[in-house]
């Protein structure tokens, strides 16, 4: 085999290597991008019936609650914080997270209502009165 074929032939897998992953890439996007329209569109419909999932994940109770994915993980971690009556695992200690949206909306109404008051003079307390 002469040396031009074979570097030809490396040319072309490279090429072909190229287009394969930039085919690749572009159709996981169009994918992912219907999932998401095809789950938004389920999730409407429920919300317009009426109805609200008994389960959510972790990003998806974060967005709908309005606090931040790291409080959640730090409510996690402290067992005296009480969050464990919203968690479900499913799957084990290592498995997926599912958070249970009404108890978590209940955890969420007694901890506001057993918040502590600022003491005056502290950051917290100037921030409210600000």
């Amino acid at each position: 085999m002469s040396e031009r074929t074979t570097s030809d032939r490396s040319s072309l897998g490279a090429l072909f290597a190229g287009v394969f992953e930039e085919l690749s890439a572009r159709l996981l996007g169009e994918v992912e991008q219907r999932i998401e329209a095809v789950r938004a569109e389920l999730l409407a419909r429920i919300e317009a019936r009426g109805e609200r999932p008994r389960g959510m994940t972790i990003d998806q109770a974060c967005k709908a609650f309005g606090f931040s994915r790291a409080t959640f993980e730090r409510w996690d971690q402290d067992p005296a914080s009480g969050i464990h009556v919203a968690i479900s695992r499913p799957n084990g200690p290592r498995g997926r997270v599912v958070v249970l949206v009404d108890e978590l909306e209940a955890w969420l109404r007694d901890r506001r209502q057993l918040a502590p008051v600022p003491r005056r003079g502290t950051a917290v307390a100037k921030r409210r009165r600000a």
